[in-house]
């Protein structure tokens, strides 16, 4: 059996900081995926889910430094999950989406990802 980590997201940036780390932009940004279902009492529900996503600057991606809050985005990438202890004692587990692809896009292209 083969393993398979893999995520897609088409969304919303949130914010996004840029780093340089060993000569290369690193991103590291928050998205916005919004999914529309209904209801037992058939209200319509929209549910927003917000994602870290660690995207580092490889030959064939958007450029990371013209991506900002609003930017639609398609990203591929893996889950990786790491931990760290805060100055309380208190250990605290962190969920990044690290991108292998990242595609700015219009927002109608994201919008009709999500629903596909």
């Amino acid at each position: 059996m083969e393993c398979i980590n893999r995520v897609e997201l088409a969304g919303t940036v949130g914010a996004c900081r840029l780093t340089q780390a060993g000569g290369q932009t690193v991103a590291r940004m928050s998205v916005a995926t919004t999914i529309v279902y209904g209801d037992s009492a058939g209200k319509q529900v929209m549910e927003t889910t917000w994602h870290n996503v660690v995207a580092w600057q490889k030959p064939g991606m958007a450029d990371l430094g013209k991506i900002s809050r609003g930017s639609a985005v398609h990203i591929t990438g893996r889950l990786h999950y790491s931990k760290y202890t805060r100055s309380d004692g208190a250990e605290v587990l962190v969920c990044e989406i690290l991108a292998d692809t990242l595609q700015v896009t219009e927002m109608q292209d994201a919008l009709d990802s999500l629903r596909s």
